[in-house]
């Protein structure tokens, strides 16, 4: 697999590329040093004006469609405005040395990930664009852009940086692999499921988020060889008590057909799939992130019934949703 490095003006994108690989690298170390050059000592208005000078204007679509949300929020100006302002005020308080030195290790480790799947998964035609990009104030996630039809790795550099400097754990490996095992589940699955968040937010259904994170999870250990990936998104460091699983299957199997992305009533998401959930109205004690956990459980219990992966990851959401069903109720009677 080769790797290609280009500089254009002062941002740096690098290419793997093999026979099935067209992986591209935009790494914005460069460009946010110069806005950060530009902006410091400046007002609001003229901080966003060199932000969108040297940060946005690199793919403008990326930013107002998968980052900012322009097609689902009719006040997406205002959402960003408020997430700049904040993360303008993080950056004044931050070691900029230290923050640029972020980018670095996430173009190191996202060389690592592409080389575990290249070894582990020949058949993934990943023709993908990777941005280690600043303002993605979330982990990471694959995103479909309708307006130029690419796909993204969207990697969130700030969030990292922001809990690290907090002492808190964001494992910039797992999560790559997660995120990226993603695209080459729907790379699998092909035409015959519409992975766009369009679709998602209009028809999905709460066990579609369950099947996606499960097989991401799943695929984390798969590819990077990691079986305690598990612990690692509950944040459980361990403490986890494997009894509850039947509680949490039982729970699930009631909320299966819910929205998968519910605007009105978001707590029906976050209290499955939120890293930070207060108040949880699955218990108090219900770790974060308890619907990956799930997930992952499920799709363990239908590959150690022998089913091959190549078989249950190419099943779209019907073909997969008795199987979940099978799996949850043996889980919910497994005290």
């Amino acid at each position: 697999m080769k790797r290609f490095l280009s500089i254009i003006g002062l941002i740096s994108i690098f290419t793997f590329s093999n026979n099935l690989y067209a992986v591209k690298v935009v790494n914005f170390k460069e460009n946010f040093k110069n806005f950060w050059s530009e902006a410091k000592d400046k007002d609001f208005i003229d901080q966003e004006k060199s932000w969108n000078k040297n940060i946005e204007s690199i793919d403008p679509s990326f930013y107002e469609i998968n980052v900012w949300g322009k097609e689902y929020n009719p006040k997406w100006k205002q959402a960003k405005e408020k997430t700049l302002k904040n993360l303008f005020s993080m950056y004044s308080k931050m070691d900029i040395d230290e923050y640029l030195k972020t980018y670095d290790v996430y173009e190191k480790t996202i060389t690592k990930v592409l080389n575990n799947y290249k070894n582990q998964t020949p058949d993934y035609k990943a023709n993908i664009t990777m941005m280690i990009a600043p303002g993605i104030m979330w982990g990471g996630s694959y995103v479909k852009n309708n307006q130029n039809n690419k796909e993204y790795l969207a990697l969130g550099i700030d969030k990292y940086f922001e809990m690290t400097s907090q002492g808190k754990s964001l494992p910039i490996e797992p999560l790559i692999t997660h995120e990226m095992f993603h695209h080459y589940h729907a790379n699998i699955q092909g035409d015959k499921v519409n992975k766009s968040f369009e679709n998602y937010l209009k028809n999905g259904k709460l066990f579609w988020q369950l099947w996606d994170e499960g097989m991401a999870v799943w695929g984390s250990g798969y590819i990077g060889q990691n079986e305690d990936l598990y612990f690692l998104l509950l944040g459980a460091n361990g403490t986890y008590d494997p009894s509850q699983n039947s509680y949490y299957a039982k729970l699930f199997l009631e909320d299966l057909n819910n929205p998968a992305i519910d605007m009105k009533k978001p707590i029906n998401f976050k209290k499955w799939f939120g890293s930070n959930v207060k108040n949880n109205p699955l218990g108090k004690d219900t770790p974060p992130m308890i619907g990956y956990y799930l997930g992952w459980l499920v799709i363990k219990g239908i590959e150690d019934q022998g089913i091959k992966r190549e078989e249950f990851m190419s099943w779209d959401y019907e073909e997969a949703k008795p199987h979940i069903i099978e799996q949850l109720n043996i889980i919910s009677q497994n005290n």
